[in-house]
């Protein structure tokens, strides 16, 4: 399961505050619960969440891409764990945990770490765009 638009979130959201980081976490998960049929309020409540926790120790995080790749990692294994839990209650869902960690979490987080690099590659041509921008701006 490809979590591309999540890692860019988290990417984008490092210059936010935390109040504008988990609204666009909602709205993202809001999406993704239209896409879905029968999830709500899963990824709505798990992206939401995983932000706020992201947001409270992501201050400590450097730039550097080593540093990146396990704020990726964290970030997708507290999401997986807090969307195992809203399943589990809100849907009823009886896998065992430790399965879910090793038939699903562990494949997640595997796919998603070959996927970093694209999104590096999206953020920072992104990046050089807005300046850009900026930059022609100031210049009228």
């Amino acid at each position: 399961v490809s979590n591309m638009a999540f890692m860019g979130l988290i990417m984008l959201s490092q210059n936010d505050s935390r109040e504008e980081s988990i609204i666009k976490a909602m709205i993202l998960g809001i999406w993704l619960e239209f896409n879905y049929m029968d999830s709500f309020p899963i990824f709505f409540v798990s992206f939401a969440l995983t932000m706020l926790i992201v947001r409270l120790f992501d201050r400590h995080i450097g730039y550097s891409v080593s540093e990146f790749i396990l704020l990726i990692i964290v970030s997708l294994f507290i999401k997986e764990i807090i969307t195992y839990i809203m399943a589990w209650y809100s849907k009823g869902y009886n896998q065992e945990f430790m399965a879910f960690l090793a038939y699903r979490s562990f494949w997640v987080l595997l796919g998603n770490l070959m996927l970093i690099p694209i999104v590096r590659f999206g953020y920072s041509k992104m990046h050089q765009y807005i300046l850009k921008k900026a930059q022609n701006l100031y210049m009228r």
